[in-house]
């Protein structure tokens, strides 16, 4: 029989039992063999531990033993004592009693039990995985719990539920399949409600498992406390840590001790880090990786690589075919180079515009820097480095060290590394003979030579990589994917193709080709060996360290060994209780005479009030003293409960000598845990893994580790390493004391005795470990001979093994700017100081500040006890004197910030403060910054006359000085900081402290310009970098040794010889205050440095916009940088510099060896004299508290158990260990407590809240690892395929049950849950099904390892299938989880109420395992007690869900005749989620630190202004006579103009106009053409487009009052004005504008206005407009204050209007309107306000406009001389009316052109490069500029006025 039903399961491997409820042929179900059971029982527990009957004097045992909820009546003897059957359980029976409900019972009664009954079940396991039951109850009015008649103590027995301690109920339960099912349970919460209409009473109650409910009411506190006591170490020792078998420890740890190795493995990390080969090795290569993957991020990834059957993994990359699919490239990183606006990437070819050369060269020069760090690095490190390099060559050492292969890197650098050539990089395109370059085409050409045959996308850079390529059809290269310009269809030339409208690029844009093919192979490729060379070395480092770690802390964290370790104190922490409570029972004679003695009640049962010895005096009773009328509690061993002196009371209170030891272990423990954790816990999150932040540094570089806690590592425990031990200790104490003696502190012989005290408490407080602290203390006091003789043996090795630099290093940083990495790290140092540290010398030195006090304003210092450093403000002493008087003279208080008043520019650079001097003719004067050539600032003020004309002619400021001009931006950079008056470095050397180590705060630009001063040194520089050629400035020419000299000197300032002081500074040293000057030089700071003096120094200012420019100017002036002096002596270090110990006994030891061993100041012992106090005050309520924890552990949990079965076994098997009901399994029921790591972050936050109870505490650890916890208050486990057979079978009997494993906590490791149905849908667009069938399972489910027990059950849900008798429905869900991140909160609600301590009781979040989506499947079944969590249903016949789901949540539903089972899973993968099996997981390892180089600089990172420079090269003839015959239809085809608009009258017109209008030279045409390229786009527009005349929209500016164009007037309509614009709005290829041009044009031109305002025009007409705009200046008459003249005019319009009514009115109205107090009729009035404001107006209308004499009114052509960028610019700006918008068009047409057109001899195109300022403008022949001013005769526009005129 066992056979045939067997074969309803199927053995899936080794693993899982697969059962089919519904197997095929199954026949239906008798019905009659379908019904349910259900039993509620409660068993009373005692009050006591000892055996009931034990005590003589016991009051009453239990009455009712097991009490049935569903009963029938209980019959009593005489005695009043149940009737019990022959077995000895007490009899009931079935009465008619319920008829007499509300009467008298009979006289042994207790109430009517059949009254009572069950009316719903209600069993969970939801989503927080918290088992739960509720039960509903109905007592029929009242009859089985409240109406009871009193008689011999006799009472319901329902009043179980309310007795304490817990009584155990069971609940048994069958479904309509399956056998009965046990549930042990604890009560949590009991409601009842009245119900009025029945008159009956509904009672609710909830339960718990009771194993769950108990680990809630244990708290850490108490458990470290108890455990920590005598007894509790007693009773953990006797439980050993195990691993299977095998026993790894023979005493557990206790729980403080666990967690402060926890702490400790961190230290342990850092220490063997220190040590480890592979780590130092894999440091090297993170940083290589980083330079690399930083270059490759700048210059992009390279082309992809294809996917084939042909590449294996074994292939080498370079040897992989490229993907012959992409042809667009990837981007490079730098602000000014934006893809498809300034380049177009193909297949890592990159064309660039020309235009865009002066950003290209910013960006190859950042490309070559980073190069050129990469191979320094490499160089330095090579040794480390395994992977063969073949990219770095040692063919051609410079200085011994390596040089770039230049066939990859492709650059070659001058010696000072600032011109960078890179132009093995760009492609030769062309023929480079004639002058041409051989790079420059147009994109149509760059298009065209990639699509040819022998196609360079066909090849490979390097050649030997050209199969790279071979796959690649170089048809697939289309122009429209590039270029914006519209292409015809090569197929339908009727037809044309859009181009790309995100593109900035046409046809005809002339770029250059780079090729980054080589470069990105090679890097990449670097990349990925370096990656492949980091795995290997990561794996080492990984199991070194855990091997290393798990040796050192005995055992390997494991999640069973942990839990094991919390259980194991658990246990103990109950057995010790138990046995406390049992020594105090056991005296229970003398603990009744004592508090017979004592005036006080209790919370004990007594036959009468105050009669003890009618009562077992249980453990930790309640006691009350009477007190103000009422009763107080109060704590049984405190002052006043027993007479004095009466010692035999007190001991018969094992009690009181219990807590007394407990709280004094809990309170050491719990400050030292929280001390050490909270350290822990910021090291951890920390670079180096040390950084506590709570030490005082001894130096400003002392920020990042606190040196001695890297010493509580579990090396220093070990006989073997306590030398070790010794050893650094001793180098560290004498490295810290040089550091004081030659840095911080040189001649100081008092400090360091401060700091050395300071170090000893620090030392103090760092130690985790007390036997390390006590290990060193006991080796720094003893004085036996061998212990000093070691001692001094150690001090004299230590000089030689500390890596302690002198100050005459060149490789360590001596001065460290405070805006780089590690001064931003200093000066964020933050101090978190613990009170023993705040001693005496602390408050003197940090809070009183004597310093301070004693400062000068101009001289400020002060310790910062932020983070802990002496700083002094030197800003006011870089000033000459007079300067610094100025500025200090404003302000009152000293402060270590700099301040200028009012950011007030004449305190610095003179003139005059508006306000100051009422003068109008007061000169806005300038008397240093950008003065150039020995003429002051205000030269323009003077009278023209007094000045010779040579003088008037020389340049006055540095910046616009064609020597300025001339020079690199450093050299510019240096130039500009050198006119500010600042004096030379030992104006403020003088003021740093010789003695101290200081941060200094100076202005800015001052170190700047010391930084640029260094710069400029032989030792940096060997040519100076100064380009004199055209320098005429006044003072001598400095040498490089020598400060640049002011161009006007300030009084006292008289700079000369740069000083020894810097030049002598260490190489390293030197260059970090060189690199700050040259990284702000390159970037925006310069430049807006730059910007702020040139609007400062304009000539035209008045006095106050001039002050307000100085102002901006001075807030740049006054930012401040921190200069940290780590040693001072690096200034001038002593001839002979030596290191030596003299002085470190008395200096440095002596204070450290007083506060390490315990000696701290007076002051820090007061503080813990006075805390100590404080405690004492409060340590009764204390004990009171830590008593009633303690009481009420054992009032609800030990009460009543024995010594074999303690509250966990209450439900279980007695004798079994609590560790013992945990499991801990993956998915597949497999054991991993062994091998899952916990979580050790997780662990240390037990210390944070000792209240927290261990339960929640499980729940935390396990949630953190990625378990899932549930806790089964009965677990089925399945041993055999008949067992599971009997699943969905109907059981007739109650008897046969499944065997079980009792309570259990289920800990399942996370993961796996699918994310992709199965939707059979064959597209690119769809995802790969990641669900599987539990016919066909994964290994993890189909495997079973050997360490478990468990067996895996799963069962098919099928729907549709015949006689489907068990599933009732199925609903399906996905969702979508956003809130993984937080913890949900469960079962909130089920806290208890009913006395002592309230518990939460919350599990695990299920929801934070998963990832962002679930698939869950809901299904309905008939009730099944046998389906529980974590078992696996295969869901069948439903598309798309189909496949495994693991249950999660279970509700069974029983209300009378019907019970539910529903239950939900959620659909899992077949991907495994791999177990966290290495404890380095959780630690901060550092697999990704490096050696924290700086990092290279980008100029291009920073978006600039785009300084273009294409122009005409002075070799190429700018001013030569251009070659007219070269301007034909296909050359302005070749520069975008489209044929349709290239016409031979276009060419014959331009050539006519250009001679006529003497535009004749190559500069002069050429800027000509690109103009009227950009203003007509491209030749195509001669008329403005404007369709409606009366819409002035996007044409404002041509219409509004006071436009310069002359449409319009002031006294004329606004539509008048809009018709005018419109009439004359531009027209022509440089487009004519306005009225006044019109008519000037067709005054010059004696053409008719009809002629020119048509919708169309000539070209003759456009080229004559074009070439008369070049050569004439635009605007001609003052029209500035048109909108005022405007509102006057209106104002008198409206005057008139009022005049006219009042003539309307009679003389005797008139006279009404009259004011008789005026003398003016109001006639009169009128008319003189009239008067008036045509007054203002005519005086508007005479005012010149200064516009019309200045560079805006001159002509463009006067500019357009020698080809320079500078002027082509000029003329762009002089013709722009889009706000700026077209100067990149602009040039991007002037490189059209110049690369079109050739040179005078035709051997080359104009196309070049130029620098400098370039031409002045030139008027000369037909250019054209205003002379006079053309007032506008105003008085007839105003006529009405004068007929009202008085």
């Amino acid at each position: 029989m066992g056979e045939e039903e067997n074969k309803d399961v199927k053995q899936v491997g080794a693993g899982l039992m697969l059962i089919d409820p519904n197997p095929s042929g199954r026949n239906v179900l008798p019905a009659e063999d379908m019904f349910i059971y259900v039993s509620l029982t409660a068993e009373e527990r005692s009050r006591g531990v000892i055996t009931a009957g034990e005590n003589e004097n016991e009051f009453e045992e239990s009455r009712f033993g097991v009490i049935e909820f569903v009963a029938t009546e209980i019959k009593y003897n005489q005695a009043g004592e149940p009737m019990k059957d022959i077995m000895g359980d007490v009899k009931s029976y079935a009465t008619t009693n319920y008829t007499n409900i509300g009467g008298i019972q009979n006289s042994f009664g207790s109430g009517m039990l059949e009254g009572f009954g069950i009316s719903s079940i209600n069993i969970k396991y939801n989503t927080s995985l918290v088992p739960q039951v509720d039960i509903d109850f109905i007592d029929v009015r009242g009859s089985g719990l409240f109406d009871v008649i009193e008689q011999d103590n006799r009472k319901s027995p329902y009043s179980i539920f309310f007795k304490m301690p817990y009584p155990i109920f069971t609940l048994t339960v069958k479904g309509y399949f399956g056998k009965p099912v046990e549930y042990c349970l604890n009560l949590v919460t009991w409601t009842s409600k009245f119900d009025p209409t029945s008159g009956n009473f509904n009672i609710s109650a909830n339960f718990v498992g009771f194993q769950q409910a108990f680990l809630a009411d244990l708290t850490i506190g108490d458990i470290i406390g108890v455990v920590g006591t005598d007894r509790g170490l007693n009773n953990l020792n006797k439980l050993p840590l195990t691993v299977g078998s095998e026993t790894i420890l023979n005493q557990t740890p206790r729980l403080d001790n666990f967690v402060k190795d926890i702490s400790k493995l961190q230290i342990d990390l850092e220490a063997l880090k220190i040590d480890s080969d592979f780590y130092k090795k894999l440091r090297v290569l993170n940083t290589q990786e980083k330079k690399l993957e930083d270059i490759r991020g700048f210059i992009g990834f390279p082309i992809g690589k294809e996917y084939s059957d042909t590449t294996t993994e074994n292939t080498p990359y370079l040897k992989k075919i490229n993907d012959p699919k992409q042809i667009e490239g990837s981007s490079i990183r730098a602000e000014n180079l934006k893809k498809l606006k300034e380049y177009i990437s193909i297949r890592d070819l990159l064309f660039f515009k020309t235009t865009n050369i002066q950003s290209v060269n910013t960006y190859m020069t950042d490309l070559f820097n980073k190069i050129n760090d990469y191979v320094k690095f490499y160089q330095e490190n090579k040794n480390q480095i395994n992977n063969s390099d073949d990219y770095i060559a040692s063919k051609a050492p410079v200085a011994g060290g390596y040089q770039f292969n230049q066939q990859y890197w492709k650059f070659i650098a001058n010696l000072n590394g600032q011109d960078i050539n890179y132009d093995a990089f760009k492609l030769i395109v062309s023929d480079t003979s004639g002058g041409n370059d051989g790079y420059t085409l147009t994109l149509l050409q760059f298009i065209d030579l990639l699509r040819t045959e022998d196609s360079i996308l066909k090849s490979n850079n390097p050649e030997q990589y050209k199969s790279c390529n071979q796959n690649f059809d170089v048809s697939k290269v289309d122009i429209s994917f590039f270029s914006k310009t519209d292409q015809k269809d090569p197929i339908d030339s009727s037809k044309t193709i859009s181009g790309n409208k995100n593109s900035e690029f046409t046809d005809t844009t002339v770029g250059f080709v780079m090729d980054f093919r080589a470069i990105r192979m090679l890097v990449n490729d670097m990349i990925i060996s370096i990656k492949e060379e980091k795995k290997k070395i990561e794996e080492k480092v990984v199991e070194e360290l855990n091997n290393e770690l798990s040796k050192q802390l005995g055992y390997k964290p494991t999640i069973g060994t942990v839990f094991q370790i919390l259980c194991n104190n658990a246990q103990a922490f109950l057995q010790t209780i138990y046995e406390v409570s049992k020594s105090a029972e056991e005296k229970n004679r003398d603990r009744q005479k004592a508090l017979s003695k004592a005036s006080v009640t209790s919370d004990l049962q007594l036959k009468e009030e105050f009669d003890f010895k009618s009562q077992t005096i249980y453990a930790f009773p309640s006691l009350y003293v009477k007190e103000k009328g009422g009763f107080v509690e109060k704590y049984i061993g405190a002052e006043g409960i027993f007479p004095p002196g009466d010692e035999n009371s007190i001991n018969a209170f094992p009690e009181i000598p219990f807590i007394d030891e407990m709280i004094k272990k809990l309170v050491i423990q719990e400050s030292t845990l929280k001390r050490i954790t909270s350290q822990v816990v910021k090291a951890k999150k920390s670079k180096g893994g040390s950084d506590t932040d709570n030490w005082i540094p001894i130096n400003p570089i002392d920020y990042e580790t606190n040196p001695f806690f890297l010493l509580n590592s579990a090396q220093s425990e070990t006989a073997e390493g306590k030398d070790i031990l010794y050893k650094k200790f001793i180098n560290i104490l004498v490295e810290r004391f040089l550091i004081l003696k030659y840095y911080s502190f040189p001649g100081d012989v008092t400090t360091p005795y401060i700091y050395g005290t300071w170090d000893g408490i620090l030392a103090k407080i760092s130690f985790i470990d007390d036997t390390i602290k006590r290990t060193l203390q006991t080796f720094l006091k003893s004085d036996d001979k061998e212990t000093t003789e070691k001692r001094n043996q150690l001090f004299k090795e230590a000089i030689n093994e500390i890596p302690f630099k002198n100050v005459k290093d060149d490789d360590y940083d001596f001065l460290i700017v405070g805006s780089s990495n590690k001064g931003r790290g200093i000066l964020g140092n933050n101090l978190k100081l613990v009170d023993e540290q705040k001693d005496a010398q602390y408050q003197i030195i940090f809070v009183d500040n004597p310093v301070a006090k004693s400062s000068k304003k101009a001289d400020f210092l002060e310790w910062n006890g932020t983070n802990g450093n002496l700083t002094h403000n030197l800003c006011y002493k870089v000033w000459p004197t007079p300067i610094e008087n100025r500025m200090t003279s404003k302000f009152t208080n000293p402060s270590i910030n700099f301040y200028i008043n009012n950011d007030n520019i004449t305190l610095i650079d003179g003139g005059v403060t508006p306000g100051l001097n009422s003068g109008t003719n007061t000169i806005p004067k300038t008397n240093y910054i950008n003065l150039y050539n020995g003429l002051p600032g205000n030269i323009d003020t003077l009278p023209s006359e007094g000045i010779p004309q040579a003088i008037l002619q020389v340049e006055r400021f540095l910046t616009d000085s064609q020597f300025y001009d001339d020079n690199s931006t450093l050299s510019k950079a240096l130039l500009l900081l050198a006119t500010f008056p600042f004096q030379k470095w030992e104006s403020v050397y003088k003021f740093i402290k010789k003695d101290a180590a200081t941060i200094v705060s100076l202005p800015k630009y001052f170190l700047l310009f010391i930084g640029g001063t260094l710069w400029r040194t032989p030792e940096i520089s060997p040519t100076d970098p100064i380009d004199w050629a055209n320098y005429s400035g006044t003072t001598n020419i400095p040498v490089q040794e020598q400060y640049l000299t002011p161009f006007i000197a300030p009084a006292g300032v008289s700079r000369g010889d740069i000083e020894s002081t810097l030049l002598n500074l260490p190489k390293k040293t030197k260059q970090n205050l060189v690199d700050f000057f040259i990284k702000w030089a390159q970037g925006n700071g310069f430049k807006n440095l730059e910007k702020q003096v040139i609007d400062y120094s304009d000539i035209d200012l008045t006095i106050e916009k001039k002050y307000k420019k100085g102002q901006v100017l001075t807030q740049s002036i006054k930012e401040v940088e921190k200069l940290i002096i780590v040693a001072p002596k690096v200034f001038n270090p002593d001839p002979n510099l030596g290191v030596n110990l003299a002085g470190f006994e008395q200096w440095y030891y002596t204070g450290f060896r007083e506060a390490f061993i315990g000696n701290t100041s007076k002051n820090t012992t007061q503080k813990s004299n006075d805390k100590t106090d404080e405690q004492t005050k409060d340590m009764e309520n204390i004990k009171q508290s830590a008593y009633n924890s303690l009481k009420n552990v054992y009032d609800r949990w030990v009460a009543g158990s024995t010594d074999t079965k303690l509250a966990f076994n209450a439900c279980g098997s007695g004798g079994v260990p609590l560790f013992d009901y945990f499991r801990f399994v993956d998915r597949g029921f497999n054991d991993i407590g062994d091998t899952a790591v916990i979580n050790l972050d997780s662990v240390l936050t037990l210390s944070q809240n000792m209240t927290t109870n261990l339960y929640f505490f499980m729940s935390k650890l396990l949630r953190d690892s990625n378990f899932l916890l549930q806790i089964l208050p009965n677990y089925i486990n399945y041993k055999d395929p008949e067992e599971v057979s009997t699943m969905f079978k109907p059981i007739t009997n109650i008897t046969d049950r499944n065997d079980n494993s009792g309570p259990t906590y289920l800990c399942i490791y996370a993961g796996g849950t699918s994310q992709v149905l199965n939707i059979e849908e064959q597209n690119r667009y769809t995802f790969k099904n990641d669900g599987f069938n539990l016919d066909f399972p994964p290994s993890d489910i189909s495997s079973k390892n050997n360490d478990t027990d468990f067996n895996l059950v799963g069962f098919r849900v099928s729907f549709g299938t015949e006689n489907q008798t068990v599933f009732k429905s199925v609903s399906l869900n996905q969702q979508e989880h956003k809130d993984t991140s937080e913890y949900h909160k469960a079962l909130t609600d089920l806290i208890d109420k009913r006395g002592g301590t309230s518990r939460t009781y919350q599990g695990t979040d299920l929801y934070k395992m998963f990832r962002s989506r679930s698939y869950t499947c809901n299904i309905e079944a008939l009730g099944c007690m046998n389906i529980q969590p974590m078992m696996y249903f295969q869901l069948d016949n439903v598309p798309f869900f189909d496949g495994a789901y693991m249950i999660l949540n279970v509700t069974h539903n029983i209300t009378p005749n019907h019970m539910t089972t529903s239950f939900t899973g959620v659909r899992q993968s077949k991907y495994i989620t791999p177990v966290v099996d290495k404890l380095t997981t959780f630690l901060n390892i550092g697999l990704d630190d490096d050696l924290d180089t700086e990092p290279v600089f980008e100029r291009s990172s920073v978006l600039n202004t785009v300084d273009y420079n294409t122009g005409i090269p002075q070799d190429k003839g700018p001013n030569n006579q251009f070659n007219f015959d070269s301007l034909t239809q296909s050359s302005l085809i070749n520069i975008g103009v489209k044929p349709k608009f290239a016409t031979a009258d276009l060419v014959t017109n331009l050539k006519t106009e250009l001679k006529n209008g003497g535009i004749t030279s190559n500069s002069q045409v050429t800027m000509f053409l690109a103009n009227a390229l950009t203003k007509s786009d491209n030749f195509s527009q001669t008329v403005d487009t404007w369709n409606d005349p009366t819409d002035k929209s996007g044409k404002a500016k041509y219409c509004e009052y006071g436009n310069p164009f002359g449409n319009g007037s002031y006294a004329s309509d606004e539509s008048v004005n809009i018709a005018a614009a419109y009439l004359t709005r531009p027209r022509g290829y440089i487009p004519i504008i306005g009225v006044d041009q019109y008519q000037r044009f067709s005054k010059d031109k004696s053409i008719p206005m009809t002629q020119l305002t048509g919708n169309t025009i000539t070209t003759k007409i456009a080229c004559q407009m074009s070439v008369w705009r070049w050569n004439n200046y635009p605007y001609r008459k003052s029209y500035q204050n048109g909108k005022t003249m405007n509102e006057l005019y209106r104002k008198i319009k409206t005057i008139e209007a009022e005049i006219e009514e009042f003539l309307k009115l009679s003389p005797a109205e008139q006279l009404l309107e009259s004011d008789p107090a005026s003398p003016i009729d109001p006639l009169t009035q009128l008319r003189l306000n009239a008067k008036q404001l045509n007054e203002q107006i005519l005086k508007l209308g005479q005012q010149e406009d200064p516009m019309l004499k200045s560079e805006k009114n001159y002509p463009p052509g006067g500019y357009a001389n020698g080809g320079n960028s500078k002027n082509f610019n000029q003329t762009v700006e002089l013709l722009n009316f889009a706000d700026g918008k077209d100067v990149q068009l602009s040039f991007e047409n002037f490189t059209k052109v110049l690369n079109e057109y050739p040179t005078k001899n035709g051997e080359s195109n104009l196309l070049g490069t130029t620098a400098g300022k370039g031409e002045k403008f030139k008027p000369k022949r037909n250019i054209n500029i205003y002379t006079t001013k053309e007032k506008e005769n105003i008085s007839d526009l105003i006529t009405s006025v004068g007929t009202v005129a008085p």
